[in-house]
């Protein structure tokens, strides 16, 4: 296969040599514009040469050795330096002053080198237009040959992230992660879990208007990663089944659009059906900044009932009206541990006693946060 070859200003000279029409003489001009690279040509067609001569066939064809080239021995592949001689006019000539400040007419010899002088400026005048012309030719080259780089450089771009992203795909393949026991995926997994409810508390402002009204906590829901991990292959799904106690958290968050039709009832259903009879760790939180019930909802008392006996880990976020909705439901944990209990009134407007819970005869630790 053939290598690409890059354009230098030695390329040029010889696209325009072996392209413009035949000369017959050392006095040819052979000034490079437009209609003397090819006969008759546009700048369009132009251009279409220059591309059809040096993009060529897709450059990732072959193994590339290209590399820019600065320095050549060829005189053309600079831009040449121009040094004028500075000459008077022949205004300011003494030899001519009897002429230019007269109508006299110039002798015999005086014509002779006036035509020879006329003769000398017409030639320099057309070597620089030659030189001109060729000049704006070559600026027509560089531009084409600077849209040709531009077409290159996305086209490397655009081969690179394919290659990247192959490159990556391999990696996938050869991570360490494909060989871990199952412990220690698991273990991984459950690093992922967020439990309870995350909670900030809120610094109020003194002139804040009835402060009394407001919870001085702020919750946010914590997106479950589970869902997610069982969806990312086969060999995950296995390893995250197989294990109860990555089930066993639980965040039961209460808001009007959770609890407005089955589906979250049904997802957190399956989700403590995969648990087994691993202990349960429950976080039941009411957020606040979104439509949520003032009443315990139904199917979350009808959850509460079902899996009493396995709750060790209890964490209420809730309000005042909640709670003492829960008390009457007498729940028995005889599987407790561990409560936490806040409160979301800001000011509890009550004397009554609250007994959350009927027994829990293992209950080790308690923290009621106000």
């Amino acid at each position: 296969m053939q290598r690409e070859s890059s354009f230098s200003l030695c390329d040029y000279y010889y696209y325009y040599h072996s392209h413009a029409a035949p000369h017959t003489g050392a006095d040819s001009s052979r000034a490079l514009n437009v209609n003397k690279v090819r006969p008759a040509c546009t700048l369009d067609s132009f251009r279409e040469d220059i591309f059809a001569f040096n993009l060529g066939q897709p450059i990732m064809h072959t193994n590339s050795i290209w590399m820019p080239c600065y320095e050549c021995s060829c005189p053309n592949h600079h831009l040449p330096p121009y040094t004028f001689a500075v000459e008077h006019s022949l205004s300011d000539d003494p030899e001519w002053v009897h002429l230019t400040r007269s109508n006299n007419p110039p002798s015999q010899y005086e014509e002779t080198v006036l035509s020879g002088m006329t003769s000398s400026y017409d030639q320099q005048i057309q070597s620089i237009d030659m030189e001109k012309s060729n000049l704006e030719a070559f600026s027509l080259f560089l531009q084409a040959q600077n849209i040709a780089v531009s077409q290159r450089m996305l086209v490397l771009r655009h081969e690179r992230v394919r290659i990247t992203e192959a490159v990556r795909e391999c990696r996938n393949l050869l991570s360490p992660v494909r060989r871990l026991p199952l412990e220690i995926l698991n273990h991984i997994f459950l690093d992922t879990i967020e439990f309870p409810v995350p909670r900030t508390q809120i610094v109020r402002d003194s002139e804040e208007e009835d402060p009394s009204e407001l919870s001085e906590w702020e919750f946010k829901a914590p997106e479950s990663s589970l869902w997610s991990i069982t969806g990312v292959s086969k060999a995950w799904r296995s390893a995250s089944l197989s294990f109860p106690r990555l089930w066993s958290y639980v965040n039961i968050i209460i808001t009007e659009s959770n609890f407005k039709d089955h589906s979250y009832i049904r997802q957190l259903g399956r989700q403590l059906d995969r648990s087994a009879n691993y202990p349960l760790s429950i976080s039941v939180c009411r957020i606040v900044k979104e439509s949520a019930p003032q009443d315990l909802p139904p199917q979350l008392a009808a959850v509460l009932f079902s899996f009493s006996s396995r709750i060790q880990e209890l964490h209420l976020y809730l309000t005042l009206s909640i709670l003492f909705q829960m008390s009457d439901m007498r729940l028995s944990l005889p599987s407790l541990e561990c409560l936490v209990v806040l409160c979301q009134d800001r000011v509890v407007r009550t004397s009554e006693n609250l007994r959350l819970f009927s027994y829990t005869p293992k209950l080790q630790s308690l923290e009621v946060i106000d």
